[in-house]
């Protein structure tokens, strides 16, 4: 198996390593396999993983979860139609045993194992995703709106939903029907997003009446205790299609604005196994002997990017003046630590469409006056769209600063603006499943089906890819979205554990990770 990332040979000082090897060969370090499978050592079963938390979980279950904290219980404590690799970022399937489309890429067909059972002994099948779905449109669930592209779902994700999903039907236990309203070849992809596994979903209404008390799900971990119980302990599931190696793991919450810094403290005293970086801790952390030779980085799917809606005051030629001002490389360094890089597209390393090179902009002050033709740029602001400010990310609103310090360089009068009022708007988006379309979904106008249509209609992964890189150069040409950074997260280790892994949607595989018996770090 070829080491990931995430093992000990992928710690270092410059992330932009581990990216570039990302880029080469979509996920992991590359180099020579075979030795590396020769390294790899055997799993260690026992112990217990100790694990800080930046925020208190409020929801445990797959329709109601949308931290990130949460989704990573989710996928410790559920298991979905098929998860993502953390090592390749492809698909693998898990409760689904295989899967084909047909009808033009409008229907899919899965065939589902029936060994699988929810950890209260009842069986998953295929009904549950039927029902399950239809609570998550009900409910109004972070992930519902990855539902509206199948038949019934038109208005899944919005208030007030009553309809049925009518493309969802189970023709028996161990086969799921799917029927589309337009081809989407990277559905099957959609199906990795935590909020779309299965759950009971009797346990799931008790837990949006507020009377929850236990959670049951069919993943490598069951919940020990109560949602409410600090710390959270999730036990080895052995029922588990893939248990995990360790026995448990403790999940700590740490209380106030200052969580990171105490979860780095708790790890340099060896009272945790791990902890997120801050984003300012980041250069400081590569600068220590002893941390540096602990840090771990990991590309995510996610980019920060400035968006510019065309107006009379931002017509063609002053958005590419604003795209050749943007210093992303200064944003990176200043604001990121180091922990993210400079975006050179839109479509992340981590997917198989990303291309190196793809903007047409690179920053260039003069081109950026050039281009203006001596016509001022006026009346023109900068804010941005407030976010989940998460440890190993930097916050949209500084990230929003280094710009405007940026074009001001540039001789552009950028000025700020309330947040959500500027005529330019810094957002980082996530992508929700595995798949470019994720990314470049988020950037087409809401309903304009058109604009993915060719990409999505195609079944040949290549010819895919190649579609999709076409739709991200004519957002990048006309300059209505600039990329920025390109995200990861950053975690110091213990040499105690190995193997702790991060997929490409940024949510760590807790039960790929066993402990070496190794001393905790600060011991």
């Amino acid at each position: 198996m070829r080491t990931p990332c995430s093992s000990s040979r992928c710690r270092f000082a410059a992330p932009a390593a581990c990216l570039l090897a990302l880029a080469l060969a979509v996920a992991g370090c590359g180099g020579d396999s075979g030795a590396a499978a020769a390294r790899e050592p055997s799993p260690q079963q026992g112990g217990v993983l100790r694990y800080p938390l930046a925020t208190r979980p409020q929801h445990l279950t797959p329709p109601l979860a949308s931290t990130r904290d949460e989704l990573m219980i989710v996928r410790a404590l559920f298991s979905g139609l098929v998860d993502v690799d953390p090592e390749t970022g492809g698909l693998v399937p898990v409760i689904a045993r295989s899967w084909r489309s047909w009808d033009g890429l409008r229907s899919f067909s899965f065939r589902l194992r029936t060994d699988v059972r929810f950890s209260n002994g009842a069986p998953v099948s295929a009904g549950t995703f039927v029902d399950d779905w239809s609570f998550v449109c009900r409910v109004n669930g972070p992930a519902a709106p990855l539902l509206a592209v199948i038949q019934g779902g038109e208005g899944c994700g919005e208030p007030g939903w009553a309809g049925a999903l009518t493309g969802v039907t189970a023709p028996a236990p161990d086969r799921l029907e799917v029927r589309l309203r337009t081809p989407f070849a990277d559905f099957p992809a959609v199906l990795a997003n935590p909020g779309l596994w299965a759950f009971p979903a009797a346990i799931a209404q008790d837990e949006l009446a507020g009377a929850g008390s236990t959670v049951v799900g069919s993943g490598p971990f069951v919940l020990a205790g109560s949602p409410g119980d600090s710390p959270l302990v999730l036990e080895r599931n052995p029922a588990a299609l893939h248990p995990a190696h360790v026995d448990s793991v403790e999940l700590t919450s740490l209380p106030g604005g200052d969580a990171q810094r105490a979860a780095l403290a708790g790890f340099r005293q060896g009272i945790y196994d791990l902890a997120e970086l801050p984003v300012q801790q980041a250069q400081v952390t590569m600068a220590d002997p002893e941390l540096s030779r602990r840090l771990l980085v990991q590309p995510i799917a996610a980019v920060t990017l400035v968006a510019l809606g065309p107006s009379p005051r931002l017509g063609l030629d002053r958005r590419r003046a604003l795209a050749w001002a943007t210093d992303a490389q200064t944003v990176a360094a200043s604001v990121t630590g180091g922990v993210s890089v400079a975006a050179d597209g839109l479509v992340p390393p981590v997917m198989a469409s990303y291309a190196p090179g793809e903007s047409p902009y690179t920053y260039d002050k003069s081109m950026a006056r050039r281009t203006l033709a001596g016509r001022p740029l006026v009346g023109v602001t900068a804010s941005a769209v407030p976010d989940e400010v998460l440890p190993g990310l930097a916050d949209t609103r500084r990230v929003m600063a280094a710009l405007i310090a940026g074009y001001r360089r540039a001789g552009l009068p950028v000025e700020e603006a309330r947040a959500g009022t500027g005529s330019a708007v810094v957002v980082r988006l996530d992508a929700a499943y595995p798949a470019a379309d994720a990314i470049l979904s988020q950037l087409v106008p809401r309903g304009d089906e058109r604009s993915l249509a060719p990409a999505r209609g195609t079944a040949d992964p290549g010819q895919r890819a190649d579609r999709y890189r076409q739709l991200a150069a004519r957002l990048l040409d006309a300059a209505t979205v600039i990329p920025v950074t390109f995200d990861a997260r950053a975690f110091v280790v213990s040499p105690r554990v190995s193997h702790f892994q991060i997929d490409s949607l940024g949510l760590p595989h807790l039960e790929t990770c066993w402990l070496t018996g190794q001393a905790p770090a600060g011991s």
